[in-house]
């Protein structure tokens, strides 16, 4: 997907069809196309093994280089959601538990990664289910609706607990910080370690929308969306609480916010219309904006030279970083359902109708 022709076909190095022991109807039932067992977490790589998780609950690790099964294990009788790594451990998030019966909810499973046996669980008082998972300090960091936790990764003892007023999006994990935006758009930063809260940003707009991408951070400095449909604003903070700059947007963002050394990456739409748009990271000046063809609603990948992303459906596009001109457009049979990630020999990715897919540049 680097160059050479928009409409190239990738090789296939391999797929992994997710087995399913739902009935088309079952999925229908639950709002679901009936087409497959959808790939929920986002794709994780380590030691030549690829990890992810399904809608009935299931947690899969497959070669790096053939997509042959190494091992699953059926975890949850409901969904699996949000995965996340830690030395030898994987850490499994249930959903939302819609069982009426039970008292709690929000279950997160700790698993040797290379066999697949479980070594600790943990059930929050919460039924709203594990929303985000992330690893940061010796601890795994796991979000349900109304609260976030934090645990021993190695044992599963509790290590902290916070309440937000209300939250429906991922966490992100850096230099000993956990992150995340609540519902309103306020903006958190905990200490990994105490979660005590190190930064927050009171959004001073009430907002009529939820961003339910990561916020990136670079540096000493939290770059976020905020503000309502008319006028959603991104801004870059410092972790002291004193704002580099804003800039506003054409449109409302769902995708996550990426950045690295030069700029800042985000998509956004306004109604049928959608852009994507890189920023300078020190000023929030626009460099470039790119017409898309679809919504963008994943977390974009910066990798060589080109920002990775996939239109809510079937395609897969990389656009020159420099410029924001298309390199390469691909056309996948099914739709597109995780972020793109990379691994030793190309890219993975899982779709809606429960494949994963390994692919190579052309």
């Amino acid at each position: 997907m680097g160059g050479g022709s928009k409409h190239e076909v990738p090789k296939v190095n391999w797929v992994f069809e997710a087995p399913s022991s739902y009935t088309k109807e079952e999925f229908l039932s639950v709002g679901l196309s009936g087409d497959g067992n959808p790939i929920q977490s986002p794709i994780k790589v380590s030691e030549g093994m690829v990890f992810f998780s399904t809608y009935e609950g299931a947690l899969y690790a497959v070669d790096e280089d053939d997509g042959s099964l190494i091992w699953s294990s059926d975890i949850f009788d409901e969904t699996g959601r949000n995965i996340a790594l830690y030395e030898n451990l994987i850490f499994f998030g249930e959903g939302v538990v819609t069982d009426a019966s039970r008292e709690a909810g929000g279950k997160v499973v700790a698993l040797n990664k290379h066999t697949g046996e479980e070594v600790w669980s943990f059930t929050a008082d919460d039924l709203s289910g594990v929303w985000g998972i992330t690893t940061r300090a010796g601890n795994v960091i796991f979000s349900t609706r109304y609260k976030i936790y934090a645990l021993d990764a190695a044992t599963g003892a509790a290590q902290w607990q916070f309440s937000p007023v209300d939250f429906r999006g991922g966490l992100s994990s850096k230099e000993g910080l956990v992150y995340f935006q609540d519902t309103s758009t306020d903006i958190y930063a905990l200490d990994a370690e105490s979660g005590e809260v190190v930064f927050s940003y009171e959004s001073d707009v009430e907002a009529d929308y939820t961003p339910r991408g990561d916020i990136a951070l670079h540096e000493d400095n939290f770059i976020f969306t905020s503000g309502d449909q008319k006028e959603p604003v991104l801004y870059s903070y410092s972790v002291g609480g004193i704002k580099n700059w804003q800039a506003p947007l054409d449109g409302i963002s769902f995708s996550s916010v990426v950045a690295d050394e030069c700029c800042v990456f985000l998509g956004t739409e306004n109604g049928r219309e959608s852009s994507f748009h890189s920023l300078d990271i020190n000023s929030g000046e626009l460099v470039w904006s790119h017409d898309n063809e679809g919504f963008v609603r994943h977390t974009p990948l910066i990798h060589g030279g080109k920002i990775y992303l996939s239109y809510a459906g079937n395609k897969v596009v990389s656009i020159n970083k420099k410029n924001g001109q298309l390199a390469r457009s691909l056309e996948i049979e099914g739709d597109v359902f995780t972020p793109i990630v990379p691994s030793s020999n190309g890219f993975l990715f899982g779709t809606f109708e429960g494949a994963v897919y390994s692919i190579k540049e052309p």
